[in-house]
């Protein structure tokens, strides 16, 4: 079949390439016609499978090199995330979400807008392609929506500002004069050749297709439809019956209040006493929400949602804590980051440990982030009774290069810090993770003795450390492509040294643990796993469970 790819590049990606010949498409490109859902959910698969990587990274790549082959790879991984949000886009505005063609074009349309923004992004300025592009997909999604009524407008614009002046009148039950007045102050439209009370009529006209006034609001009062940015809706299917027994979900769901348990249900379709699922179609959205509740608006509906799931995870975690008699330390942060970008605000991290503290629990604590001091608090309260442990990962001795490594995480120096903030505290038993060393950049000499010094210097109690890195197939190749942009030469050192091995240890691992031996022994700092735990229980005198 034709592949029509080049026909959608926008005039503004002139000059950039978009080769995929190492690649096939596992759908006919582009052509509605005879395609099934499951074909036109699957249109931006290809095979073999691209590259793992970050989506932002495809996008950066991109940008970078004006390579749409890296675009390529970003629509394959963000598809089922894409198709979500069309699928709730369409059930929330009453339209057949099953229509392969339908569903196709507001694919397509959103392609478009992605591909129309491409160029504008900035990777220097460190903002996420998604966050950035957010307008422009809400735009692509609601363009769709307009074509499918039966109102005229002119463009999207006029659809929107049709839309804003009906929901006022829908909603207010003021009359015509007061709704246009109120338009105008909060729009600030001055429009002379469609008038406000033009707009109104339109609105008026249409207000009976496909739930023309069904919208949902940001913060800043723009229509939002699904926040395309984040995929952490509850996964009810999940929780009920991957892993955690719907016994321990409703006794959990018999803890919230009313008002919690029917948004959790009525958001879900979903009776949490009789576990029935009901159709999505049936599922409410948070419009249709705060009309249940009044008082309220979509977007204070939206935050209310996810302030309850918030706390139904914590009673989930609590029913966790509370089925088990021996009490031990509880991990945090082996396979995240407890102290993410999401919990400064969100403060599940902080919730999780209040419930270790009142539950009797110890802790022990891997994080690259500074935000750890601010629950010095709790971790203190915890001390009091059980370890807790703070093990900060540190790899690189100078900012210089734990910017160059870890771009994203805070600098050297800001991580040492908190350790010595942690130390100041009573109890709390703080060290470095010092790990991965990668090979050949950072398993040298100089870069050992600096963080065993520094750490000396700041309090530390302990380090742990793994002189080498290990890559799986998928994270391979993303690795080395690091490599070729920040350390030109060094892939080819890997592929001669590890060739395809998961396991990727310094060639001079043993020679430097000898180093950190003598810079520990001479500086006071436990190295040894045995010393370690020995020391992090001694002021307890009971047996716990294992550290690390």
């Amino acid at each position: 079949m034709e592949d029509n790819r080049d026909k959608l590049i926008p005039a503004q990606l002139a000059g950039w390439t978009w080769d995929l010949t190492a690649y096939a498409a596992k759908v006919p490109f582009y052509n509605a016609d005879d395609l099934t859902m499951r074909e036109v959910r699957n249109v931006f698969q290809l095979d073999p499978e691209p590259p793992q990587m970050e989506l932002n990274d495809y996008i950066c790549e991109a940008v970078r090199h004006k390579d749409l082959a890296y675009f390529s790879f970003f629509l394959h991984h963000f598809e089922k995330r894409l198709n979500s949000v069309i699928y709730r886009f369409l059930t929330r505005n009453g339209i057949d979400r099953y229509d392969p063609a339908r569903f196709l074009d507001y694919k397509l349309e959103v392609l478009q807008m992605l591909l129309y923004c491409l160029p504008k992004f900035e990777p220097a300025q460190e903002t996420e392609f998604l966050k950035y592009a957010k307008h422009y997909i809400q735009n692509g999604l609601l363009f769709c929506r307009m074509m499918d009524e039966a109102g005229s407008f002119a463009s999207l614009a006029e659809y929107q500002r049709v839309r804003k002046i009906g929901v006022i009148y829908n909603d207010s039950g003021k009359s015509r004069a007061e709704v246009v007045s109120e338009f105008a102050v909060q729009s600030g439209y001055k429009d002379e050749s469609v008038s406000a009370d033009e707009l109104l009529t339109i609105a008026q006209r249409n207000r009976s297709i496909v739930s023309l006034y069904r919208t949902e609001q940001d913060e800043d009062g723009e229509e939002t439809g699904e926040d395309v940015t984040r995929d952490d809706s509850w996964n009810y299917a999940e929780i009920l019956w991957n892993g955690i027994q719907a016994k321990a979900v409703t006794a959990a769901f018999e803890q919230l209040s009313y008002k919690e348990q029917w948004y959790l249900e009525k958001r879900n379709a979903i009776c949490l006493t009789c576990g029935r699922v009901s159709s999505l179609s049936t599922q409410s959205t948070f419009e249709d929400l705060a009309v249940d509740f009044e008082g309220t608006t979509a977007s204070g509906a939206e935050r209310f949602y996810r302030r309850t799931l918030d706390k139904l995870r914590l009673k989930l975690l609590e029913s966790e804590l509370r089925s088990h008699t021996r009490k031990g330390v509880v991990g945090m942060g082996a396979m995240s980051d407890p102290y993410n970008p999401f919990e400064k605000d969100k403060r599940l991290t902080r919730g999780a440990l209040e419930l270790l503290l009142r539950h009797g629990y110890g802790v022990s604590i891997a994080t690259k982030s500074d935000l750890i001091v601010r629950d010095a608090d709790l971790l203190s309260e915890i001390a009091r009774f059980h370890p807790a442990l703070a093990k900060i990962t540190v790899t690189a001795a100078a900012d210089k290069l734990s910017r160059l490594v870890e771009p994203h995480a805070p600098p050297s120096s800001v991580r040492f810090h908190a350790i010595e903030q942690l130390s100041k505290r009573g109890g709390i038993f703080p060290g470095v993770l010092l790990m991965p060393v990668l090979p050949f950049i950072e398993d040298n000499e100089r870069n050992l003795r600096g963080i065993v010094a520094r750490a000396a210097d700041c309090g530390a109690r302990f380090i742990y450390p793994q002189i080498g890195v290990t890559l799986r197939a998928n994270q391979r190749q993303w690795y080395y492509e690091r490599l070729d942009e920040r350390f030109p030469g060094l892939r080819e050192k890997y592929e001669e040294t590890y060739g395809e091995r998961y396991d990727c240890a310094s060639p001079r691992a043993a020679e430097l643990y000898a180093v950190l031996e003598d810079a520990c022994r001479e500086r006071g700092v436990l190295l040894h796993m045995p010393e370690i735990i020995a020391a992090s229980r001694k002021p307890y005198g009971v047996q716990q469970l294992s550290l690390f």
